[in-house]
């Protein structure tokens, strides 16, 4: 977005949307537009309920304001148990997580969607909801075409990276929007 009138036109037609969906996996610039949109349509909706608090109740709609981040918000989380490092983390250890240092705007923006959640003038018209769901793939995303375009044209061998004991969490994009 370059200038104001690309802004103002954006937020018009994202306002009248019931569910916002924002990736910002795949394009680091998304970060300030989906905190921006996030932030004026806070602003909006304060302040048509602030104008007729009953009319706003009765007749504005729930929207939902869905981010989709990246698992390296969670990269320098400690394990929640020594013994067994292969736990799975839950929705609960989120205030528990670090992130690799090259993803603190990306954790910065999830805290502005979860801080958005715990308004409580806003909670009936405004739910929000952040996604880490892993490497998404399928349906032409990137990530790991050059690995399924070496298998399918039969290659002898795929790259192996580390010692090739790594695990990473994979979400088919079909799967994410289920």
């Amino acid at each position: 977005m370059r200038n104001s009138d690309d802004k103002n036109l954006l937020l018009s037609e994202v306002i009248t949307c019931g569910v916002i969906i924002y990736d910002i996996t795949q394009e680091p610039n998304q970060i300030e537009e989906a905190c921006w949109i996030l932030k004026e349509m806070v602003h909006a909706l304060e302040c048509a309920q602030e104008k007729s608090p009953k009319v706003f109740k009765q007749q504005e709609p729930t929207r939902y304001f869905i981010l989709i981040s990246t698992i390296m918000t969670w990269a320098l989380t400690k394990p929640l148990d020594l013994a067994d490092p292969n736990l799975p983390f839950t929705e609960a250890d989120y205030r528990k997580r670090k992130p690799h240092p090259n993803y603190k705007e990306y954790i910065r923006c999830e805290r502005e969607v979860i801080t958005v959640k715990k308004r409580v003038n806003l909670k009936s018209n405004l739910r929000t909801l952040v996604i880490c769901c892993g490497v998404t793939y399928g349906e032409e995303e990137g990530p790991l075409h050059y690995l399924f375009k070496m298998a399918w044209q039969n290659m002898p061998f795929l790259p192996i990276f580390g010692k090739g004991y790594n695990k990473v969490p994979l979400l088919h994009v079909r799967d994410l929007i289920a």
